[in-house]
């Protein structure tokens, strides 16, 4: 037996090193897999051997090791995802009609720990298996499982484990499952993944602790993932009429009998997904970069939406371009979009590393771009997330935050009309152009929150089952996202590109913070952008500016008694000029002011913001006719851009202005309903 494990280790090893994709590693490789699995269509089950070698980078002796069991999340009622999302997320709930095959499980049958340190061992641990609740008190949780070692993993040391276990598939819901009546499976968070160990000076650990922790949360109705980095070779057994798609490149292809392997591997991710359907229709294609890195495209389509594959690559080629140019060169040579089938929406929209889950419908207008929004967004999370592996527990917004800003970017620049110009708040086409509706990606982000109420419910950086009800999608997408395009509004493209490629070399494959990206835009910009961060990172404060009112009086004439000339110019004399600036709530931020005059002159302002009134008074033979403050639209994160802009003399045009923007309410209102 002895010797078999030795074999069995050297040919992995001997598999790996003739494998490699990477003559440097990309990251520090700390959790490396080995998994060979078999897919039961008939009872959604997947029967799995994991062979787990984990390092321990930091100084600590361990004493144990902790990992995620997701799918027990979905076991019963009284897990903490369940009690927390009542059993939904993003609208789609767990379809319970088929009974008990509509639930998911992951029981782990035997665990050894083949070796410690360097030395053999193969001891049994499987009864040193216990679940803990680190982030709750229920004792009904059964997400996170920790494991006593019978010594511990010592400063730079190695563990591998052999573990043997069984999944068992929900009815599609939460990123997983089955549909289709098991003729569609989307197989994620699947196996027993391994948490990651913070040792001192790592993220928000003192450098002064006296030993790091583990960082393994359980699995909540909000919360996605956080994980290492390492070398994956997933081997998965499927009928041989299945079509796969699944995380890395495929190595090989065998058949037996009514079945068929293939083998996958990925070297410096955190995470492997796959999925297996007869029903996909399979389309590839190929994006070169700049460099001449290629990148094979796959696109495993639902039979009715083939026509849109295009779409998809195109989307995904804009996406891959942009990225390029803002971020970094994307290392990888595959990426795999998956059409989910009807039934499989909980599947949609999703991202693991160089596998996405998109989204569309049978005939999708080309006016309605969510098939390219959902592309975009998913493939951006391969830099925000995928490279860029930040704890998503608790600081979602690094990711999906960032990734919004992402997909605005893409789409304002890639489908903003056939004009393509580019206004601060975005093309008004680069969303819907359907049936005279015209709405942008910006502006539907800005919806979610732009009113001073929503604005103030919560702060963006805590950990994601603590926002309250409804506010996980406002304060980790939809605000972040907006604070980052008001944030390139203040620096400019360039200084802002400067930015963002220094803060995606500098933290690549590792596990960037919040404090990490402040500190990246302070050192960059040579500016103290700290209180700009405080305020819509940790605070509830909303931003709006307004301008509050127009005075002008004949300097010739009583004040109560005069009432604003008509006239463009006053002949007797000139004109006591007042224009008043309005700070109405807490934010404060550097405001751009502009007074338009009749004679056609102008005056230009930058107010500091602070105070919570700011006047200017002028004495001119001309009137004022129009003050702005913010005229460019440069903060986004304003929650009614309706009050920056104010005339002297009423205007029929302030009708349509108000018109429109119930309008804008209406069209939002209906998508939201849709």
């Amino acid at each position: 037996m002895k010797l078999a494990l030795a074999v069995s280790f050297l040919s992995f090893a001997v598999s790996l090193q003739a494998q490699t994709q990477f003559p440097t590693p990309l990251s520090p490789r700390l959790a490396n897999y080995d998994i060979t699995a078999r897919l039961d269509v008939e009872k959604r089950t997947i029967d799995a051997t994991e062979i787990l070698s984990w390092k321990n980078h930091s100084n600590d002796a361990i004493p144990d090791l902790q990992f995620h069991l997701y799918l027990n999340a979905f076991k019963n009622e009284k897990s903490t995802f369940f009690k927390e999302s009542g059993g939904q997320l993003r609208g789609v709930k767990l379809d319970q009609a088929e009974g008990e095959m509509a639930w998911g499980s992951i029981e782990i049958e035997s665990m050894k720990l083949l070796s410690l340190n360097g030395n053999e061992t193969n001891i049994d641990l499987t009864k040193q298996i216990r679940f803990i609740q680190p982030d709750d008190d229920n004792k009904d949780d059964q997400t996170v499982a920790q494991v006593l070692l019978p010594s511990p993993v010592l400063p730079k040391g190695e563990a591998k484990l052999e573990i043997k276990f069984k999944s068992k598939l929900p009815k599609i819901f939460a990123r997983t499952g089955y549909a289709a009546n098991g003729k569609f499976f989307l197989v994620a968070q699947w196996f027993p993944k391994i948490g990651v160990y913070e040792a001192p000076g790592d993220r928000y650990v003192p450098l002064t602790a006296p030993q790091g922790r583990w960082n393994c949360h359980q699995f909540h109705g909000n919360s996605e993932f956080f994980a290492d980095f390492g070398i994956y070779r997933v081997s998965i057994t499927v009928p041989k009429n299945y079509v796969v798609g699944a995380t890395g490149v495929l190595q090989s292809e065998t058949e037996q009998g009514e079945e068929k392997t293939l083998v996958y591997y990925q070297e410096d991710v955190h995470d492997f997904a796959w999925t297996a359907s007869p029903l996909f229709q399979v389309f590839e294609d190929s994006y070169q970069s700049k460099n001449g890195h290629r990148v094979k495209l796959i696109f495993l389509s639902q039979p009715q939406h083939a026509d849109q594959a295009e779409r998809h690559f195109a989307a995904v080629k804009n996406a891959l371009e942009w990225a390029e140019e803002w971020l970094g060169v994307y290392p990888y040579s595959t990426l795999t979009i998956v059409d989910p089938c009807y039934g499989g929406g909980g599947a949609g929209g999703m991202e693991y590393p160089t596998f996405i889950t998109a989204g569309t419908f049978w005939k999708l207008p080309l006016g309605i771009k969510t098939t390219e929004i959902v592309t975009v967004h998913e493939f951006g999370h391969q830099y925000f997330y995928g490279m860029l592996a930040n704890n998503e527990f608790e600081e979602a917004w690094l990711d999906e935050g960032m990734n919004t800003w992402l997909e605005l970017s893409v789409m304002r620049r890639y489908y903003a009309g056939e004009s393509g110009k580019k206004s601060a708040l975005g093309d008004k086409t680069s969303a819907i152009d359907f049936l005279g509706i015209r709405i942008g990606d910006v502006e539907q982000s800005r919806s979610a929150y732009s009113s001073p109420e929503s604005a103030k419910r919560d702060t963006i950086v805590k950990p994601v089952w603590t926002y309250k009800r409804g506010g996980y999608g406002t304060f980790s997408y939809n605000k972040p996202g907006t604070m980052m395009l008001t944030l390139e509004n203040i620096l400019g493209e360039d200084l802002m590109k400067t930015v963002m490629r220094t803060y995606f070399e500098r933290f690549k494959f590792k596990h960037p913070t919040t404090r990490d990206f402040i500190r990246t835009v302070n050192e960059v910009t040579g500016k103290d952008f700290t209180p700009f961060f405080e305020q819509f990172l940790y605070s509830t404060v909303a931003l709006d500016y307004a301008v509050q009112s127009i005075s002008n009086v004949a300097s010739d004439e009583d004040d109560e008694a005069n009432v604003a000339s008509d006239d463009e110019t006053n002949a007797k004399g000139d004109y006591r000029i007042k224009v008043v600036f309005e700070r109405k709530e807490e934010a404060i931020a550097p405001m751009d002011v502009r007074v338009k005059f009749s004679d056609g002159s102008e005056f230009r302002d930058v107010w500091d913001g602070v105070a919570r009134y700011k006047v200017y008074e002028f004495q001119k033979s001309a009137k004022a006719v129009a003050a702005y403050i913010d005229s460019e639209n440069k903060h986004l994160l304003d929650v009614n851009l309706n009050n920056n802009a104010l005339t002297a003399k009423p205007e029929t045009t302030g009708f349509w202005k108000w018109a429109m923007n119930i309008m804008f309410w209406l069209q939002n209102l209906f998508l939201f309903f849709a």
